[in-house]
């Protein structure tokens, strides 16, 4: 844990490279609200890579007091896996929180990067193939239009048809998917065309029987 007074200037830099969010590979979680009760507070510990100590985790007897205050050798993260690196040394090196740092700090820079004119309507259809209904992430689609695009609203318009008992051997699973589609489209996707002050960009996330989908 930090033993070092970082100061004010430095945590706001770190702050903002790294968006408010853990910096551990895959956590990402938000350090300014609880995501279990949505309190806002700051929720965010500063982990050194080189210890800020000699003594403690990847510390050096020059280095740690040399960068102990420097950016480019601190990271914003949870309390759980600043806890984590602290205690598994062989795994999480210098050169490995490095690398997660620097991953994380680009990508930051690439999304916000995202100019307001890059909205895109997220359309997703998952038709039923035999006896599974495909699945398709709306976070896995937003990965996939980022950096150029990104989503103009927190849920894609979703055009699948659920519990249906149908399968796609029987004729009428074709009859109830195609007037779904229709119907779907007509209520959630027409009136963004009809409207000209939309922006009608379209970003389409498809899987079902070959017939439906083209």
């Amino acid at each position: 844990m930090s033993k070092s007074d970082i100061p004010e200037r430095v945590r706001y830099l770190l702050w903002a490279r790294s968006a408010g969010r853990c910096e551990f590979d895959g956590c990402n979680r938000p350090l300014w609200r609880d995501g279990l009760t949505q309190i806002e507070m700051n929720f965010a510990d500063i982990a050194h890579i080189i210890g800020d100590s000699s003594h403690g985790p990847r510390g050096d007897v020059v280095l740690s007091k040399e960068y102990c205050s420097d950016v480019s050798n601190i990271m914003l993260m949870c309390l759980d896996h600043h806890r984590m690196i602290d205690h598994i040394t062989d795994t999480y090196t210098d050169q490995a929180l490095r690398e997660m740092k620097h991953n994380h700090e680009v990508r930051t820079e690439l999304l916000t990067g995202v100019t307001p004119d890059k909205t895109s309507h997220v359309i997703i259809y998952r038709g039923r193939v035999g006896k599974v209904q495909p699945k398709i992430d709306f976070r896995d689609a937003w990965q996939a239009m980022a950096p150029d695009y990104y989503p103009s609203t927190s849920l894609p318009v979703e055009l699948s048809l659920w519990n249906s008992s149908f399968e796609d051997k029987e004729q009428d699973f074709w009859s109830f998917e195609s007037t779904n589609l229709e119907r779907q489209f007509a209520e959630k996707i027409a009136p963004y065309i009809q409207n000209s002050k939309e922006r009608n960009h379209y970003s389409v996330f498809a899987f079902g029987p070959q017939t439906l989908v083209g």
